[in-house]
């Protein structure tokens, strides 16, 4: 699923959003994503083992807040294989400890 550009803040995402059987790459760059809207998405994602690709790159306010909520998704989602965050603000210390427990 690609949702590139399309202004998605925060309050776009909630559990019924995400309700699309066994999605397996999404695409949220160049959106307006900051810390809740990360931690709204890890809300619905965490269980989701067929979600292989995420692309959150040009999300530049997600900031530590928002890389704690990535961290526990990439630790709780066993099937996440590429992650893209380029040009993101978040605290990519965290993000790296998640993907060497995963």
């Amino acid at each position: 699923l690609i949702l590139r550009g399309c202004k998605l803040s925060d309050y776009d995402f909630d559990k019924n959003f995400f309700h699309l059987g066994e999605l397996k790459f999404l695409d949220l760059s160049q959106n307006e994503l900051q810390a809740a809207g990360a931690k709204r998405l890890d809300d619905v994602l965490i269980h989701n083992s067929s979600l292989t690709s995420l692309d959150l790159s040009h999300n530049r306010r997600m900031g530590k807040e928002g890389a704690s909520a990535i961290s526990s998704m990439i630790q709780m989602n066993s099937g996440l294989r590429e992650l893209n965050l380029t040009h993101s603000i978040v605290d990519f210390k965290k993000i790296y400890e998640a993907m060497l427990y995963n």
